[in-house]
């Protein structure tokens, strides 16, 4: 039976039909050689150990049998009788490099496998790994390929790790340079991809991975855009809504100024105290089931809030009545307010009610800085000759005054 020296190898014969050759890749990817040190069994010299030898590059190794037989199947097969190397005394390895297998057979023998592998060395004893079918190790020499790698890495590089991936079948490795190259700008990758091409089944995979990336940013992309969506139709809802309640305003002020200016009534204020004034307009729907709007407005930097409502009395009596609350705790002041409800009708007669008192009430309960008072019975404001409705709605036009406050 021939040796298998004269059988053609599989990874060689893959390594002719590519593109690439694997010396050229090594020779890429490796920046400086692993110091080889004086490893525990003496390959270099003779000893009771050894019983074979290996010729690299002219130089002699000395190995053992029975462990490169444990360690590879092929040797296994090698060393058998059917074989000639079982009865030759030494091995020629051609196209081997003297460094690479010395390497190698650190790795292979018992208690000799270096702590750490570099990633030199993994690329410089793969070859040799995969020819010698010396599976165990391939799983450390792609962790630390795998380790030494950083994102900063060139793209150039990770291309020809990916042909190095799938020649030996590093799942994870190939993974591990899809990921790093979907990181790269798309103009990195096109610049990379005119100057070498990685294998056929990586780069599918490298455009998977960024055809989904696209697809994450475009969907992205139409949520951001339905946002901004949904926030323009509700800020145009919001700002038609505010231009119609201003339009009512508006149409308030203007009967307001229409009506019969001789009955229009003002509010007297005294000169011992500075005075500030603030006028809110309130659009109300009668035909609501309960009547109410609410408005906040500010005097001195007070906020106050503006409630006008129906109210009933224990006689059973309907009145419209206005409540003003300060927020502020530490305020204290005096008031005064004009509240006119508007007659809708032209030159019609407005209804006016004034009221005073101040923050806080002198009560000092839990409702000392709210104050209330009717306006006008309900009864007046439905009847249509009165003049106060318009389309089921009234209008009203809040002045008030104060003085400036003490905030203690």
């Amino acid at each position: 039976m021939d040796s298998l020296q004269n059988i053609p190898n599989d990874i060689e014969t893959v390594q002719e039909n590519s593109d690439i050759t694997h010396s050229d890749e090594v020779q890429a990817m490796t920046v400086e050689k692993c110091d080889i040190e004086e490893p525990t069994y003496g390959f270099t010299e003779k000893s009771w150990r050894t019983d074979f030898i290996l010729l690299v590059e002219g130089k002699r190794l000395y190995v053992n049998k029975a462990i490169l037989s444990l360690a590879s199947p092929v040797f296994d097969t090698m060393f058998q009788s059917d074989f000639k190397e079982s009865q030759c005394e030494e091995l020629e390895l051609p196209w081997k490099r003297y460094r690479d297998v010395i390497e190698f057979l650190r790795c292979v023998y018992p208690n000799n496998v270096p702590t750490n592998i570099t990633m030199e060395c993994a690329v410089t004893i793969l070859p040799l790994i995969e020819e010698y079918q010396v599976l165990q190790l391939k799983p450390r020499c792609e962790q630390a390929i795998i380790e030494n790698i950083g994102d900063e890495i060139q793209i150039e590089k990770i291309f020809d790790l990916l042909h190095i991936a799938c020649l030996y079948n590093l799942v994870n490795l190939r993974k591990r340079c899809v990921k790093i190259t979907c990181t790269k700008s798309e103009k990195e990758i096109y610049k990379a991809l005119e100057n070498c091409q990685p294998p056929a089944e990586a780069a599918k995979e490298i455009l998977e991975e960024l055809n989904k990336k696209l697809m994450e940013t475009v969907n992205k992309q139409k949520l951001l855009i339905d946002d901004i969506s949904r926030e323009a139709s509700e800020n145009t809802k919001t700002l038609k809504a505010e231009n119609t309640e201003q339009e009512r305003q508006l149409v308030i002020l203007k009967q307001y100024l229409s009506g019969d200016v001789k009955t229009n009534k003002t509010i007297t204020l005294g000169n011992e105290s500075q005075w500030r004034e603030c006028t809110g307009i309130f659009d109300v729907d009668t035909e609501k089931e309960n009547i109410r709007t609410e408005s906040q407005v500010t005097v001195w930097n007070v906020p106050l809030v503006v409630v006008v409502s129906e109210k009933s009395t224990a006689k059973n009596e309907s009145y419209l009545r206005i409540e003003i609350t300060c927020t502020y705790k530490k305020v204290v002041c005096s008031f005064k307010g004009r509240v006119v409800v508007v007659n809708r009708q032209p030159k019609g007669e407005n209804h006016t009610m004034f009221m005073s008192g101040s923050f806080p009430s002198l009560s000092y309960t839990s409702s000392s800085r709210r104050f209330s008072q009717e306006i006008i019975k309900m009864y007046r404001i439905k009847e249509i000759a009165n003049g106060f409705l318009s389309n089921g709605r009234i209008g009203l036009i809040v002045q008030i005054f104060m003085t400036e406050p003490n905030r203690g």
